[in-house]
């Protein structure tokens, strides 16, 4: 019966050691199972989540993983409501014991849901108040993520500034935020100075990974989860829109000597291995016939060795035309 089924989901996606890298093809799987179980599905799993990921003491996070994305599912799916879900990671931030977790949840959350069910929602401020609130260093890195995705949400409720998009037209919910939303205050030296927001520009439906400056054009290239590579003019303008296969880029790198950008591929796909494209370093060149800027495609270097890519520099100089990666190796592998 259910008892049966759902300990077994259970077993499988959370506490197994070789549970799947992504929760989503299970629960979406789970998601599928006929009334009644689904609904009796959709009352137990909640539960199960909050309290694991609001439990006391010594937790470890590489566990929480999965329950904190399956919290961000049932959010992104309607299970949870929204508020409900801010005000949730908003009290489990308050908490000094639970804040790493409650970082967890609310990223998974905010990565996966409609950036207009984020904003709209009346537990929106109140939360971003809770992650100012918060002061420890060790949790910069991620607060700093966090704004940025937050901040691109609120960024996606106010009017773009005007532009040419051509045949690409991002849509009033893209978390594409490019520049900081706020100003803020960087020492150097000593000396404080202040970093002045220059625009808020929308170009990508997913969160974004790499900002990567063109020294040749003056503008820049960016790369998020959805897959996309987008080439903007010094102008800030969309010059070129490109879905890469199978893959999101996850770094970058240009070799201005040789007019060639590297990207560190990452499936897309990791519901089910079958899918899985294998990691590798997608090269393109400079497309400079035509009167029209952008990249052509060379080709892919496949490391099917390494568990992920996730570092790219390109050399100029002497070494122009050489490049190093870093990453990871299965855990099978030394």
């Amino acid at each position: 019966g259910f008892k049966v089924f759902f300990a077994a989901f259970v077993a499988v996606v959370f506490e197994s050691e070789n549970r799947p890298p992504s929760t989503r093809g299970h629960v979406e799987a789970a998601f599928r199972i006929p009334e009644p179980f689904r609904a009796k599905f959709r009352e137990s799993i909640t539960p199960l989540l909050v309290t694991t990921l609001t439990s006391k003491g010594g937790f470890n996070l590489e566990k929480l993983k999965p329950y904190a994305e399956t919290f961000g599912l049932l959010v992104r799916d309607k299970v949870v409501d929204v508020a409900g879900a801010l005000k949730t990671c908003a009290i489990v931030l308050s908490k000094a014991e639970n804040r790493a977790a409650g970082l967890l949840m609310l990223l998974h959350t905010a990565t996966m849901c409609p950036q207009a069910d984020l904003t709209s929602s009346t537990a929106y401020a109140p939360l971003l108040k809770s992650l100012s609130d918060i002061q420890d260093p060790q949790y910069a890195a991620q607060i700093a993520e966090l704004r940025g995705i937050l901040g691109s949400a609120q960024a996606a409720r106010s009017p773009a500034r005007s532009s040419s998009q051509g045949a690409f037209s991002p849509k009033e919910s893209s978390p594409g935020l490019i520049y900081p939303a706020e100003i803020g205050k960087v020492a150097k030296a000593g000396v404080p100075f202040k970093l002045q927001s220059k625009a808020s520009l929308a170009a990508h439906s997913g969160a974004i990974f790499t900002v990567t400056a063109d020294e040749t054009t003056g503008g820049m290239i960016t790369t998020a989860r959805d897959g996309t590579l987008v080439t903007w003019s010094a102008d800030d303008q969309t010059s070129q829109v490109t879905t890469l296969d199978q893959h999101y880029a996850c770094a970058s790198d240009v070799a201005q000597s040789t007019d060639t950008l590297l990207l560190c591929g990452v499936s897309r796909d990791v519901s089910a291995a079958s899918n899985v494209a294998p990691p590798c370093i997608k090269v393109f060149s400079r497309q400079t016939e035509q009167g029209q800027p952008g990249w052509v495609k060379q080709g892919d270097i496949l490391r099917g060795m390494m568990k992920i890519v996730t570092c790219a520099r390109a050399f100029d100089g002497e070494k122009g035309g050489d490049f190093a990666t870093g990453g990871q190796l299965p855990a099978a592998l030394p």
